[in-house]
């Protein structure tokens, strides 16, 4: 069989972001990203009932996730291409869209932005952000809501899009194994300090190899929102933050959250705070 096919290939590429442009994310039973959640979690009870729960265990997930996945994706890929090459096309364009998420992100940015009161927008920032926001006034929902835009647009968008272009269909698969693992596993909570260790350092790295590419989609997208945020009117400042900081075993994106603030001109000051959180503030 024809492995070249696995190469990375912009015309695919680019019909999985006009799927996505148009459509957004897909929403059926059988998501690549929620079955790769769901064997996470067999994995993982697999593991713990040997007993590997700690840093060999997380170890060894990535490399069950990763030669199961990459595994299962590439050999039907090259299969269908084999036996008719445009259903094999048609796979690899299908697989590509549903690892890619940039539409239903700006969709939920523009909920809260556009949000009549104020419970309705903190129900939607709920959506997007982890902390709590029965505290939040609708400028604070509003910062949050772009914070997450400028971190998840990472995950969601512009880092698959690098690994794609750099290693081709095992490796946006590969890289959205680490990411899997990160948001399930990458935790400093009791359970998964030492278990979880694998996965966060691994997507730091994947996060670090992307972060120029990173700059330049979250310079993108802040021309974009610069648009919707300051028809509002919003001043003051943007707190770009990492709430989790101290549950998560790292900072990230810092980097971009800071390249997104500056894009809508918001910020003449940024650095990191002593919770190791970057902060992104205007001045004036």
């Amino acid at each position: 069989m024809d492995v070249t096919i696995l190469e990375p290939d912009p015309i695919l590429l680019l019909c999985a972001v006009v799927l996505d442009g148009l459509f957004g994310d897909p929403v059926y039973v059988l998501h690549p990203i929620r079955l790769m959640g769901e064997t996470l979690s067999f994995f993982e009870r697999i593991l713990r009932g040997l007993r590997l729960d700690g840093y060999a265990g997380g170890c060894f997930l990535f490399l069950l996730l990763s030669a199961f996945w990459v595994g299962i994706v590439c050999a039907l890929a090259c299969v269908l291409h084999y036996i008719q090459s445009e259903v094999g096309w048609i796979f690899q364009v299908f697989v590509l869209y549903s690892m890619i998420a940039l539409k239903d992100l700006c969709k939920h940015g523009l909920v809260i932005d556009r949000a009549a009161d104020l419970d309705s927008a903190r129900k939607a920032a709920s959506m997007l952000v982890g902390r709590d926001t029965d505290v939040m006034d609708a400028a604070a929902c509003r910062r949050a809501g772009m914070e997450s835009l400028s971190e998840n647009a990472v995950d969601g968008f512009v880092s698959p899009i690098f690994w794609y272009a750099l290693l081709g269909l095992p490796g946006i698969v590969l890289f959205k194994v680490v990411s899997t693992m990160d948001s399930m596993v990458g935790f400093k909570t009791p359970q998964y300090r030492y278990f979880g260790w694998c996965g966060a350092r691994l997507d730091d790295g994947a996060q670090f190899c992307s972060r120029a590419f990173d700059v330049f989609g979250d310079g993108a997208g802040g021309v974009f929102y610069d648009r919707m945020f300051r028809a509002q009117g919003i001043a003051c400042r943007v707190a770009a933050t990492r709430a989790c900081s101290r549950t998560k075993f790292r900072v990230e994106r810092g980097y971009g959250c800071r390249c997104f603030a500056e894009a809508i001109g918001r910020s003449c000051l940024a650095g990191w705070d002593a919770g190791y959180r970057c902060v992104v503030r205007r001045c004036g």
